[in-house]
């Protein structure tokens, strides 16, 4: 089982739109997948339109669960699953002591021993450094960026990393990895093209070839509720949406963890 945050703390940067889609790919190349929406806004949720319920609070419970109850199955013969997540879990962050880092992670591992595992577990962050974050970079594997090829997005790179470090040289996760920074909403604009060769210039060894294009297809198809390659099969955007899941499953692969 392959844990894997999908993290930024700069809002708008497709985090959720990334999660969404990796899950469906990663089940359309057969593998059990996991979705755990750990963002008070829920809109991993809503695409699913399971908003009703904040089955994440569980997590933040006395005694951490992450059991059959509280996973919404049945969704795409049970291959895919999801906890949910909505604004009442924003609730709970004040609730909880920052302390309380390994909570998801003490969660996952009283599922590892039971025999319906996940092949994946693909945790969306909320845009911010919070208790939950840290939640979930301590109970992963790897950290998938999303970023935008804009100088903000980029100014906001440097400090997610120095959160990653420190988990590591906390203690909490010392065997967490970057997986690698895949840029999103790329369009043809001057400022986005200078913007992605800073991002190769400082990261070139952790970006993904594959870059996401800016696009409506793809706010369409999450409005119908469908993967973009599905929505509009023959888009340059569902065409990018399942290489980058190659080259995703490529990368977990290679790095053998």
């Amino acid at each position: 089982m392959k844990v894997i945050s999908i993290c930024n703390q700069k809002g708008g940067v497709g985090k959720s739109t990334v999660a969404y889609h990796l899950g469906w790919g990663l089940y359309e190349f057969k593998h059990k997948v996991l979705l755990i929406d750990m963002d008070p806004q829920g809109n991993l949720s809503a695409t699913f339109d399971r908003q009703e319920n904040c089955n994440a609070m569980e997590i933040f419970s006395d005694k951490p669960k992450l059991s059959s109850e509280i996973i919404v199955s049945g969704i795409e013969n049970n291959s895919i699953s999801l906890v949910t997540s909505n604004i009442h879990l924003s609730k709970v962050e004040f609730q909880i002591s920052f302390k309380s880092y390994t909570k998801l992670r003490n969660a996952l591992s009283m599922e590892t021993n039971k025999k319906d595992k996940w092949d994946f577990v693909i945790i969306d962050c909320p845009p911010s450094l919070g208790v939950f974050t840290v939640n979930a970079l301590t109970a992963s594997d790897y950290v998938l960026i999303p970023s935008l090829p804009y100088y903000y997005s980029l100014l906001g790179l440097r400090d997610l990393m120095e959160i990653v470090e420190g988990v590591q040289e906390e203690g909490l996760n010392p065997r967490l990895e970057i997986l690698g920074i895949v840029v999103n909403q790329l369009d043809r604009t001057i400022v986005a093209r200078e913007s992605l060769n800073v991002i190769k210039n400082k990261f070139s060894k952790l970006l993904f070839n594959t870059k996401l294009p800016r696009t409506i297809k793809v706010e369409e198809a999450i409005q119908a509720k469908k993967p973009i390659w599905l929505y509009r099969p023959d888009s340059l955007a569902g065409t990018a949406f399942k290489e980058f899941i190659d080259e995703f499953i490529k990368r977990v692969k290679r790095r053998g963890k």
